[in-house]
C-alpha cells in the first residue's frame, strides 16, 4: 500500500519503507498539486502555469513534462492496469482509484463519519486527529496551499473543541483538559479556548491551574498582539479568584461544539441513562413539613442567583476567515476600479492589507460584512464586537512620509446597501461616492475608538447584529473609516480577511445565552 503524508511535511510511504524526499523539489510540488485537486482532472497547461508563473509558456510546459517523468520513477511500480497518474493529451489527475492512503482523506472521513455516529463519535474524532502531525505541506508557501491548509486547519480546530466537550459531557474532565491544551498548541492565541482551559481546570478542583492559565493567556495576548485579554476573559478570571459558582452546561456545550448546522449535533452528545434508585425500605421518614419548607429554602436560593446573575449562562461564537467573511477596501485614488494598476493581478478584495489614511479628510474605507447564517437560531444577544487589526504605516520619503504612528479616531458605522467585495468601489454601488448617510450608511455611528499604534481595536456593533439577526436580508455589513486626527494627519494598514495570520483577521464575536 503507497501511504502518503501531507500533514506536516510531505512524506511518501511504500508500505512502512519510507521513499527518499522528491528531487528536485518542483517533483515535489507537482504531487503535492495533483493531490490536492485530486476530485477533477487537471488541465496541463493550469498545472504548468501555476507551477512554473514565472516562466515562459513553452518552459512551464517543457517543465511540466519533464517533473512528470520524474514523478512516475521516484514513485513505486504501481499494480498492473491501476496507475498512480491518469496523463491525458490534455489533462492529468491522480488516479483516486489507485491502491493508496492518503493521511488528509483519513481525516476528513474520519471527521465526517463522525457526525453520522452515535455511539463512537469520540473514538472517530480521535481517529481523525491522530492523522493530523502538523498544518498541510508546512514547508509549502505557495498560494494554491494556503486555502487549503486554512481550510484543515479550522476542521482540526472544531474536532478538538467537540471531543473535549464530548469528554466533558461524559465527565471525562481530564480528557477535555488534554483537548483544549492541544487546541492551544495549534492556536495558541484562540482565546476562547483559554477561557474554557481556564474553566475546566476550576470545575477539575485545580483553581491554582485555571488562574495560571489566565496568566499565560495575558502574557500571549500582550506578547503577540499587543492588548489585553477581553472583558469576558477577565471576568472568568475574577469569578475563579473569587471562588464563585461557575455553572456546567456540558450536553449543551457538547452539541454547540459542533459546527452551526451539522444535521447531526444532536446525535453527537452521549445519551443520558437512568439508574434504578436504590431501596429506601427502612429509612427514616420525615414529616411532610420538611419538605415543603426545604423546597421553598431552595426556590428562595436559586432566585437570588438569578437575580444576581451567577447562573445566567452565556455562549460566544466568533466568526473571522475566508468561509464567514468579505471585504475591501474603497479609495478616491482608484474611484471607478477594483484594481490597483501596480498588482494588476489582483483586486483590492484580495489584498490581505489595505491602507486607512487621514491627510486633512479620511477618503479611504474599509467594508466588511459577515455571513450570520451559521448562528445559532432564537438566541438572545448580550453583545457583540468587531475586533479589527491596525499596523501603523511607515514610511521615510515621498510625499507622504510619515515617520511615527499619529492618533486617529476610527468610526463603524452599518452599510445599508448592497454590494460584493469583487466589485464595490469608491463610486459605486453608492448614492454618491465614498457612501451617502442616511442612504448608503446608517447617520448614527455604532462606534468610534481612538487608535495610536499597531494593535486591535474592538467596536461594540451589537445594535447592527440584533437588526441581521432579525432581518438577514438587511445584512449590508459595516464601514470603517478615520472621522478625525488630533494632528491632522494619519495613516495605517488594516489586516484583511485575506491576512496570511488567521489570528490576525477580522473577528465578529457575539456573545448570547441560548
Amino acid at each position: 500500500m503507497l501511504k502518503i503524508l501531507l500533514f506536516g511535511n510531505l512524506k511518501i510511504m511504500d508500505g512502512e519503507t519510507a521513499l527518499p524526499p522528491l528531487t528536485p523539489p518542483k517533483v515535489s510540488a507537482l504531487l503535492a498539486y495533483l493531490l490536492l485537486r485530486r476530485e477533477h482532472a487537471i488541465p496541463r497547461d493550469q498545472a504548468a502555469f501555476t507551477l512554473w508563473a514565472d516562466s515562459s509558456e513553452a518552459e512551464a510546459r517543457s517543465n511540466l513534462r519533464r517533473h512528470l517523468h520524474l514523478l512516475r520513477r521516484a514513485l513505486p511500480e504501481p499494480p498492473a492496469d491501476c496507475p498512480w497518474l491518469i496523463a491525458e493529451h490534455e489533462t492529468l489527475q491522480w488516479n483516486r482509484g489507485a491502491e493508496y492512503w492518503l493521511d488528509i482523506d483519513a481525516f476528513e472521513h474520519a471527521l465526517d463519519g463522525a457526525q453520522l455516529q452515535e455511539g463512537d463519535s469520540i473514538a472517530s474524532l480521535q481517529a481523525a486527529l491522530d492523522c493530523y502531525h502538523g498544518d498541510l505541506l508546512e514547508n509549502f508557501y505557495e498560494d494554491w496551499v494556503l486555502d487549503e491548509r486554512q481550510r484543515l486547519r479550522e476542521r482540526f480546530a472544531s474536532a478538538l473543541e467537540r471531543i473535549g466537550a464530548l469528554h466533558e459531557a461524559g465527565g471525562d474532565l481530564r480528557g477535555a483538559i488534554a483537548a483544549s491544551r492541544r487546541l492551544l498548541t495549534h492556536e495558541p492565541l484562540r482565546e476562547e479556548a483559554h477561557r474554557r482551559l481556564m474553566q475546566l481546570y476550576y470545575w477539575a478542583g485545580d483553581r491554582a491551574a485555571a488562574l495560571q492559565q489566565y496568566e499565560d493567556c495575558k502574557r500571549l495576548m500582550q506578547e503577540k498582539l499587543s492588548v489585553e485579554p477581553m472583558a469576558e476573559t477577565r471576568s472568568l478570571r475574577a469569578a475563579i479568584a473569587d471562588s464563585q459558582l461557575i455553572p456546567r452546561q456540558a450536553m449543551q456545550m457538547a452539541a454547540s461544539a459542533v459546527r452551526p448546522g451539522d444535521a447531526n449535533a444532536a446525535a453527537a452528545a452521549p445519551r443520558a441513562t437512568s439508574k434504578p434508585e436504590p431501596s429506601r425500605v427502612g429509612a427514616r421518614r420525615w414529616p411532610v413539613w420538611v419538605g415543603w419548607v426545604a423546597g421553598l429554602l431552595v426556590a428562595a436560593f436559586v432566585l437570588l442567583r438569578f437575580s444576581t446573575g451567577l447562573f445566567a449562562s452565556t455562549e460566544s461564537i466568533a466568526f473571522s476567515g475566508p468561509r464567514s467573511a468579505q471585504d475591501t477596501w474603497l479609495s478616491p485614488q482608484f474611484p471607478d476600479s477594483t484594481l490597483d494598476p501596480n498588482f494588476p493581478e489582483n483586486i483590492f478584495a484580495d489584498f490581505s492589507q489595505v491602507h486607512l489614511q487621514y491627510y486633512d479628510a479620511g477618503d479611504d474605507r474599509f467594508i466588511i460584512r459577515f455571513d450570520l447564517s451559521a448562528a445559532p437560531a432564537n438566541i438572545q444577544v448580550k453583545s457583540a464586537t468587531l475586533s479589527i487589526h491596525f499596523e501603523t504605516w511607515i514610511s521615510t520619503s515621498g510625499q507622504d512620509a510619515l515617520q511615527r504612528a499619529y492618533p486617529a479616531q476610527v468610526t463603524a458605522y452599518r452599510i445599508l446597501q448592497p454590494w460584493e467585495a469583487a466589485t464595490a468601489t469608491f463610486n459605486a454601488p453608492w448614492s454618491q461616492p465614498g457612501l451617502m448617510p442616511g442612504a448608503d450608511h446608517d447617520v448614527q455611528a455604532l462606534d468610534t475608538q481612538l487608535l495610536n499604534d499597531t494593535g486591535w481595536l474592538v467596536f461594540n456593533v451589537t445594535p447592527a447584529v440584533l437588526n441581521w439577526l432579525s432581518h438577514p436580508n438587511e445584512n449590508w455589513g459595516v464601514m470603517l473609516k478615520i472621522t478625525s486626527a488630533p494632528e491632522g494627519v494619519a495613516h495605517y494598514w488594516v489586516d484583511t480577511t485575506q491576512h496570511p495570520t488567521a489570528e490576525l483577521r477580522p473577528r465578529l464575536t457575539i456573545t448570547y445565552s441560548p
